[in-house]
């Protein structure tokens, strides 16, 4: 059996561009053929059917739909407000070792003079 794998892959090595392009195709196919269908076993192993009473397809509709407008405005002011409150903080040192984690904040750290530059 080796020697016969080996025999092929000398074959392969062996053979015009477009016939070891072929081989590559299928390898590379078979092989994620192989790897989604370990995937798809493993998720079926992992996952369990849910238990209770099968949920109802009746399912009312939301009273007031706040459409996209407002929905993007939310995301987007609470996207800015976490930049700038990131922009606007201040700065913070953050020493850990084994022992334990030391914090320096900046009113207990000695003022570093400003020093212009030519």
């Amino acid at each position: 059996m080796r020697n016969n794998l080996k025999h092929f892959i000398t074959h392969i090595q062996n053979a015009d561009e477009p016939v070891r392009r072929r081989w590559l195709l299928i390898l590379s196919g078979s092989s994620m053929l192989i790897v989604i269908a370990l995937w798809i076993g493993y998720i079926n192993l992992i996952v369990t059917a849910p238990e209770g009473p099968p949920l109802t397809a009746e399912a009312t509709p939301p009273a007031t739909d706040p459409g996209f407008p407002k929905i993007f405005g939310a995301g987007l002011k609470a996207v800015t407000d976490e930049a700038r409150k990131q922009i606007g903080g201040e700065n913070e040192i953050t020493i850990e070792n084994p022992k334990g984690n030391f914090q320096l904040s900046p009113e207990k750290l000695p003022p570093i003079p400003r020093t212009k530059l030519p």
